[in-house]
Formats: structure tokens, C-alpha cells, sequence
């Protein structure tokens, strides 16, 4: 195990794409299938495993060393700290001259849907967290279900090939 981590901790400095989501079941295949998708098409992709020491920041490092996020935002998103703590970073990122790119995917959700309520003990992290949720809501998304007639296989085939685009205009 202590190898992987090793690894994973390397390919956080050298991806290219990162993603972001939080959930089981449907939601973790769809995640799982459009990793799949990315990897076999040569993109440096990097995901926050749940393995992962929850004090560990090699996600926070793979935002800022990465060109493009891509956050799959469910009903539970809000309520996983290590998914708004990365929001937080990623909207830093797309918000300061780097020229970080994020693709939002709302899954099964509406982007009104994605405002919570944020419950955090500190007020300046809540208003933080609140903030980033209204910003991410407000880009311009992809409705999973709205996407490819619902289908996800021609979803993840279609975001692939845009990236493999972008690659040469970032």
C-alpha cells in the first residue's frame, strides 16, 4: 500500500485533468467510467481515492498543478468536506491568471439544486464553502441527464474527445 501512495502522491503533479466527485453506486460508475475513458485515451488523470489519509492535500496539489477540473456535482456534494474543500481550490485556481479551466457535471441534479446549506463550525469557511457552491452553479454546465439522450457511455466518449481537443488550446 505504501507504494501506491507513493505513486498517487507523484501523479498529482503530473496530471493534466482533475476529478472531483462524491458518492456510491450509479454516481461512482458513471465517475469510474469516464476515469476509464480519460486514462485509456492518454490523459493524466487524477482522483482523490476515499483511501486517502483525510489530512493528506495531494488533492489540493493535483488542482493546482492540473489545466482543467472536472467536478461531478450530485445531491451529496455539499456534504463531503474533502470535495468543498477542493471546490474552494479549484474555483482559486479558475479565478486567479493560471487559465484553470472547470467542466462542471451535474449528475442527477439541477445546478439551483447545487446552493446548500453549508454546516461548518467556522463562519469565514462557511461563507467560503457558500460562495464557491453559488459560483460552480451559476458556469455553464452539463446536465447528465440532458447530455447524449441520458446515455453515459456517449457522454464520457464526447467529453474525451473534447479534451483530448483542449489539450492543444490550453
Amino acid at each position: 500500500m505504501i507504494a501506491y501512495e507513493q505513486l498517487h502522491r507523484k501523479k498529482a503533479c503530473e496530471c493534466e485533468v482533475f476529478l472531483s466527485f462524491s458518492g456510491k453506486g450509479a454516481l461512482k460508475n458513471f465517475a469510474d467510467s469516464l476515469y476509464k475513458g480519460m486514462v485509456d485515451a492518454g490523459i493524466g488523470v487524477f482522483r482523490n481515492d476515499y483511501w486517502l489519509p483525510r489530512h493528506e492535500k495531494i488533492g489540493l496539489k493535483a488542482i493546482k498543478s492540473s489545466k482543467i477540473s472536472i467536478l461531478i456535482l450530485s445531491r451529496k456534494y455539499d456534504s463531503s468536506r474533502r470535495c468543498l474543500d477542493e471546490l474552494v481550490q479549484v474555483m482559486k485556481c479558475t479565478n486567479d491568471s493560471s487559465g484553470h479551466v472547470v467542466l462542471p457535471i451535474f449528475y442527477r441534479v439541477k445546478p439551483a439544486d447545487v446552493r446548500c446549506e453549508v454546516d461548518v463550525c467556522d463562519p469565514m469557511v462557511a461563507e467560503e464553502r457558500k460562495q464557491v457552491l453559488k459560483e460552480i452553479s451559476s458556469l455553464k454546465g452539463w446536465e447528465s441527464d440532458e447530455i447524449a439522450a441520458g446515455y453515459s457511455n456517449l457522454f464520457h466518449q464526447n467529453l474525451v474527445k473534447f479534451l483530448l481537443l483542449a489539450r492543444y488550446c490550453l
